[in-house]
This record gives C-alpha cells, sequence and structure tokens, in this order.
C-alpha cells in the first residue's frame, strides 16, 4: 500500500508541474504573421531529434465545421490532458452554449429593426467625456453623460440610474436580466449601450476548466427618459474583454475557449451570436485552436452588426485608432518548449535512453501527454541513487513573449492584417500607442521581459516498516494517519532509497524592452534590458517621447526619444522614492502621475513633473496622502481633469488632517509648475466624476453630490 501511495504522490506531483506549466496559458495561444508558416524546434539542436518541429500554420481557410472540430480535438487533447490527473470538483457550468451539433451556418449580419438612431441633437453644452487613450476612441465605462442624460451604474452591476442633468433628478432605472452584470455603458446622444456578461457559479480545484460565459449587448432608446425602450440585445458567446467606440460603430471583443475538458471528455465548442454559429465564411483561421476571440461590430444609425471570430488566444489587452485594432495575448508555445527541452535535458544526460525519447516524443506528437507523463514517472523512478546528482545538472530557461494581432478597420468590415511577437508581456493598454513619423505609421510597445527558470527539486519518500492506511508526506517529514510517527532527523531521511522529483518553475530576475514596428508589422528598433530587476508601472507616449515608469525600490521616471524610429533614445530618467502608476498630460511640459509611497508607510501619491528638458526630468510639486489609494491606479476612467478650471479630480480614499476622504479636488498651476490639495469630500462610494457646464458632479454608491464650479461650493445631492 505504501509503495502504491507513493506512486500516486510521485505521479500526481509531475502531472501537477507539467499540466500547470500547460494549463496556466492554454488559452493564450497565438497566430504568427498571416500568411506564412513558421515551424519553432522545441528540442535542443545538439539531439538526435533536432528535427522535431512545431509547425504553425496561418492564413488557411476554415472549409467545414468538421474540418475545424478534427483540428480543435487535435490541439485540446494535446492541452488538456497535461492536467487530466488533477482532481476537478465543478457544481455548474453554463448549459446554454452552441455545441457541435446542430451545425447550421447563418448569417451574423442583421437588421435589428428600425427606431431612432444616433443623431446630432444639439445640446450646446460643455461637458466631461470619459478620460480615454486615444482621442476619437471611446471607451466603456461605469457613468457616461451627453450633457443632458447621466447614466450610472448602481454598486450591484444590475441597475442603471438615468438622471435628467437639467432637473437633476433621477427619471428612471434600468434593470437587466438577473444573470448578467454591466461591464460598461456608452450614450451616444439619446441611444444607450449597456455591455454586460453573464455570471457564473464554478467551483473547482484545478485547473480551471474552459467556461463559456455569454456576453449580452442591449441597445435602448432615451428619447423619453421616464420611459426607455430597450430596442434589441444581441448576445455572444464569450466572456467580454473590452470594448471601443468610434462615431456610431461599436467594437466589442469576447474570448472563449473552443473546448470543454470536464470528467476527461473533450467536447468542442463552435462560437454563436443570437443562438446561431458564427458562419465558415466569418472565422479566421491561424492555425492555432485552443480559443476563439469575437469581435462584434455595431452600426448603431443603421442598426445592423457583424462578426468575425479569429483562432487564437486570450486577449489581455485592446489598444484602437481609428481605422487600426490591436488585441494582444500572452503567447504559450514557449511553455511548450520548457516541457521539450526538459525531456531533452534527461536525454543529454543520460537518464533516458534514444528508444525511450522516440516513444515520448511519439506519445506526444499524438497528444498523449498522460502516456508520455506516465513514461517519464515510471523512467525517473528507475533511477539509481547514485545518478539522483546528476538532476542537478538539468535546468532550462525561457523568456515569455506577447502576441500582437493587428486587424484594419473600417465600419463594419474587419481585416486581419498579421501578427508580430515580442519578448515579455505589457503592463496595460498605455504600453502600446501608434506614432507617426515622416508620413509613416508605427507602434511603440514596452514590454517586461521574465525569464522563465525550470529546475529539479529531489524530495525523500519514506517507507516504514509498518502497516499503513494513509500517509502524507512533506519535503522533511511524513506523517502516518494510523501511528502519526514523525519523521525529523535528518540522518534518516539521507540515507532514504527512494526519492520524488519535480521541476519548479520560478521566475528570475526581470528586465524592460521597448519595441517600435512598422506598419509592415516588423521591428525596427528595440532598446533591451532597461531598468534590470524592476518592471514597468506606468507609460505614456506624448508628441516624440516615450515615458516610462518602472519600479523597485525608488520610482525611474525615463524619457525615451523616438524621433528617429530606427534609433531610439533614452535621454535621460529621474529616481524618487515610490512609483506612478498612471500618467497624464497636463500641457506640453507638465505630466501628472498618480501611484503610491511606500517608504513611510503607504501614501496616495501625485507628483507633477516638469518634462519641458526631457533630458533632465524634475519633480516641480508634489501631494501625499496619508494611507491612501485610488481606483485611478488600476482604472484610468476614474482620473477627470478639468482643463477651463485647472483641476484634476480624484476619488480613492486617504486620511486628511486625520478625518477621512474619499474624493481629492486639486488644483494646477501651468505657469507655477504647481499643485494644490483645495477640497477633499467624503462621499461613500465615490468612484467617478464629470461635469457639466458651470456643475461638477462627484458619484458615490448611492448619491451624486453637485458642486459649483469653480467655487466648489456645494449645492446639492441626488439619492439615485
Amino acid at each position: 500500500m505504501i509503495e502504491e501511495r507513493n506512486k500516486i504522490i510521485i505521479l500526481g506531483t509531475i502531472f501537477f508541474i507539467i499540466g500547470f506549466l500547460i494549463t496556466i496559458i492554454a488559452s493564450a495561444v497565438a497566430p504568427t504573421q498571416s500568411y506564412q508558416t513558421r515551424s519553432i524546434t522545441m528540442i535542443n539542436p545538439a539531439t538526435i531529434y533536432k528535427t522535431i518541429t512545431y509547425t504553425e500554420k496561418t492564413g488557411g481557410g476554415v472549409y467545414s465545421y468538421s474540418e475545424l472540430i478534427d483540428k480543435i480535438m487535435s490541439q485540446a487533447k494535446f492541452f488538456a490532458t497535461g492536467a487530466a490527473a488533477l482532481p476537478l470538483a465543478m457544481t455548474a457550468v453554463s448549459e446554454a452554449i452552441p455545441l457541435v451539433t446542430p451545425l447550421s451556418a447563418v448569417s451574423s449580419s442583421g437588421d435589428r429593426g428600425v427606431y431612432p438612431g444616433v443623431s446630432s441633437l444639439g445640446y450646446g453644452k460643455t461637458f466631461s467625456k470619459t478620460n480615454v487613450q486615444v482621442e476619437g476612441v471611446d471607451e466603456q465605462d461605469i457613468v457616461k453623460t451627453n450633457g443632458e442624460i447621466i447614466v450610472v451604474t448602481k454598486p450591484d452591476r444590475k441597475n442603471i440610474a438615468v438622471i435628467n442633468a437639467s432637473s437633476e433628478q433621477v427619471a428612471s432605472y434600468i434593470k437587466i436580466d438577473q444573470d448578467y452584470v454591466v461591464r460598461g455603458l456608452y450614450l451616444v446622444n439619446n441611444t444607450l449601450v449597456i455591455i454586460s456578461s453573464q455570471q457564473i457559479s464554478v467551483i473547482l480545484v484545478y485547473p480551471p476548466p474552459p467556461i463559456i460565459e455569454k456576453t449580452r449587448i442591449y441597445i435602448y432608446d432615451l428619447s423619453d427618459l421616464s420611459r426607455p425602450v430597450e430596442i434589441s440585445h444581441i448576445d455572444i458567446d464569450g466572456g467580454f474583454s473590452g470594448s471601443r467606440l468610434v462615431n456610431s460603430y461599436l467594437y466589442i471583443v469576447t474570448n472563449m475557449p473552443s473546448f470543454r475538458f470536464s470528467g476527461g471528455n473533450i467536447s468542442p465548442v463552435i462560437p454563436s451570436v443570437n443562438g446561431s454559429p458564427i458562419p465558415l465564411s466569418n472565422i479566421i483561421d491561424t492555425g492555432l485552436y485552443l480559443n476563439f476571440v469575437n469581435i462584434l461590430t455595431y452600426d448603431l444609425v443603421k442598426n445592423r452588426f457583424d462578426v468575425k471570430t479569429v483562432t487564437g488566444g486570450f486577449v489581455e489587452w485592446i489598444y484602437m485608432k481609428p481605422d487600426k485594432l490591436y488585441l494582444v495575448w500572452r503567447d504559450p508555445l514557449v511553455y511548450i518548449d520548457v516541457i521539450y527541452r526538459l525531456i531533452d535535458q534527461l536525454y543529454i544526460n543520460r537518464l533516458i535512453s534514444e528508444d525511450n525519447l522516440t516513444e515520448i516524443m511519439n506519445m506526444i506528437k499524438k497528444g498523449d501527454l498522460m502516456e508520455a507523463h506516465v513514461i517519464i514517472n515510471n523512467i525517473i523512478n528507475s533511477i539509481p541513487r547514485d545518478k539522483l546528482s546528476i538532476l542537478k545538472n538539468i535546468s532550462t530557461e525561457v523568456v515569455d513573449k506577447t502576441i500582437f494581432n493587428v486587424f484594419n478597420i473600417d465600419g463594419l468590415n474587419i481585416v486581419w492584417s498579421g501578427s508580430f511577437r515580442v519578448a515579455g508581456h505589457i503592463l496595460d493598454q498605455f504600453a502600446m500607442e501608434e506614432f507617426e513619423n515622416k508620413g509613416a505609421r508605427y507602434i511603440i510597445v514596452a514590454t517586461t521581459v521574465s525569464k522563465i527558470v525550470v529546475e529539479p527539486l529531489i524530495y525523500p519518500i519514506i517507507t516504514l516498516p509498518v502497516v499503513i492506511t494513509e500517509t502524507y508526506c512533506n519535503i522533511s517529514y511524513c506523517v502516518n494517519a494510523t501511528t502519526t510517527p514523525m519523521i525529523t532527523s535528518r540522518e534518516y531521511v539521507q540515507n532514504i532509497s527512494r526519492v520524488m522529483i519535480t521541476f519548479i518553475p520560478r521566475v528570475s530576475e526581470a528586465y524592460n524592452n521597448v519595441y517600435i514596428v512598422d506598419e509592415k508589422l516588423r521591428i525596427v528598433s528595440v532598446i533591451e534590458g532597461l531598468a534590470p530587476g524592476e518592471r514597468i508601472y506606468a507609460a505614456r507616449l506624448l508628441k516624440n517621447i516615450f515615458y516610462l515608469v518602472t519600479f523597485r525600490n525608488v520610482d525611474p521616471l525615463y524619457a525615451i526619444d523616438i524621433s528617429d524610429p530606427y534609433k531610439p533614445v533614452v535621454l535621460g530618467f529621474l529616481k524618487t522614492p515610490g512609483f506612478s502608476e498612471y500618467l497624464h498630460p497636463i500641457s506640453n511640459d507638465l505630466l501628472l502621475g498618480v501611484g503610491l509611497e511606500t517608504s513611510l508607510g503607504r501614501s496616495l501619491k501625485i507628483s507633477l513633473y516638469d518634462i519641458s528638458d526631457p533630458k533632465n526630468l524634475k519633480i516641480s510639486s508634489e501631494i501625499l496622502l496619508q494611507g491612501g489609494s485610488s481606483p485611478v491606479l488600476n482604472d484610468h476612467h476614474a482620473f477627470t481633469l478639468d482643463s477651463r478650471h485647472n483641476l484634476v479630480i480624484i476619488p480613492g480614499y486617504a486620511m486628511i488632517n486625520s478625518s477621512p476622504a474619499t474624493v481629492f479636488i486639486i488644483k494646477y498651476s501651468i505657469d507655477q509648475k504647481k499643485i494644490e490639495l483645495i477640497k477633499s469630500l467624503y462621499i461613500v462610494g465615490a468612484s467617478r466624476s464629470l461635469y457639466i457646464d458651470d456643475k461638477l458632479y462627484i458619484i458615490g454608491s448611492d448619491i451624486i453630490m453637485i458642486l459649483k464650479l469653480p467655487s466648489l461650493e456645494e449645492l446639492k445631492t441626488i439619492n439615485y
């Protein structure tokens, strides 16, 4: 029984580690450039298996659903079986998903009926817009206004308050389906768009199985504020990844696995919109089939929509210009490479024979990772004690990589133009930005690169000469469930003849790279090894200068000149305690940073950087708010700038003169290069602010406080 128990421990641990390497990013596989084929050598060329490759074919068409299903099943089997030995305990999985039968192809383009569309209402009011990255490209948020209407998502994320800004009263409420939660709003004149995602209750141990969510988009006409009219709603498979609005065209991105894995069974899934499978002509085949990325486009004027589906990876970030869309996901092939390299190391060190290697590779090529694991486990168990020291020579490392997929946009038309891959991962959408130089377009990308080192770890296996009903072991001792003896003698452990060997991944010291890519998706220049040991916390492109904040112990603000895209130059940097997580331009010479100061306890830090001379960056003014934090650190939509009155409004939490505050109103002076906290308020759940003409609205969890501008006199509150 002890031997059987030990085998289970060994096998389970090996499965866990290899399964972990595979499944942590099995939803992040990415394509290469379009209409090309690349072969990636997974084995060290020093071995006889140097010709074993993983081929990634792009640009191919999907000719039938059955062909697509075959491709999904082939790759799903490869990735899913790596975690098959691990226990799952699930109480609920959404069953409302379009499985592959029946597979009737229908058009995803359709007329949603006639209703009052987007029109120029000519309100003639000055009002704030959502803080976004790219001018002319709107982003979803929980609060929106058009100057006459304010729509606010309530904290339960199921109700939206529609407020008449003129009467300053709640006109009506909109309640969405109880199975959904609001993810964001758009307000285009009198048309309200509500983006929601399905709530799914799942209890699991490890690994998380693919769960097919749904995203629902509601379209409402608010011509009569007291009676909002739902014109239509669209259901599309996949969890909500992000959205953008350009003029009257709405772009929504969802992400979903291409298969379900439960109870050892793999079931392929085809994405659908309104319950009908996406037409084959709308599926872009990249050669990898573990996930589907669905891009829904909606014309709010003509009330028509279309959907494109891309096979590939799990979208982490979105960047958009009016005519171009970038979808970003991690590249998991580096982790597959780890598994191959470890097997290769076993062969190089003569721990497995050529016949063993052939057998293992055949199993892996067929997708039978489970059988390959069993073979590897048996080999490791048979290693003589005098050869265990060889394992110390076995290690490998790779760097994480990210894929950027590029789409040309023209209204409802979306065309995939290809992709490029760089080392590292990006912090957020501000770590990538397009710019022009001499009529040519480029995109700059900043990444933090982590080396993933995989090394062996040896555990002792205790075999006691007694009958045991259950045994629990860790690195230094084992517990017998019957007699519960404690094995603590180091000498005794060292004399054990059996060991358990696992391979543990660890992330070594990071560094940062900056890439510039041209319109043909070629990397034309790179700055490598920037700020070793630190990671990127904030980024912003202002004209020809790219600003980066990295952090470990101090906050370096870097200025990188990209006036020559082929020869970027680091002009200078500034080090200061703490770090900024969001950067916002105040003027051509001033940059505002919002972050934290942790050297003397936690404080919310608002810094005004003088960037008039990028070679000599300075902090011209600074505010520290004791014990502070802010949603701006994670969500730039919470930041409001009123350039008419030189005001910045930041929600959050901090102690001001020993009293709590949740709203901070800051006055800035461009001439004096100074910032000053001029008012703080305590409003429960304060998360957003906006202005309409001479009134400032602070949105809390159940009230909206209205202040007079510029005096900041408190006028009234609206209960919503």
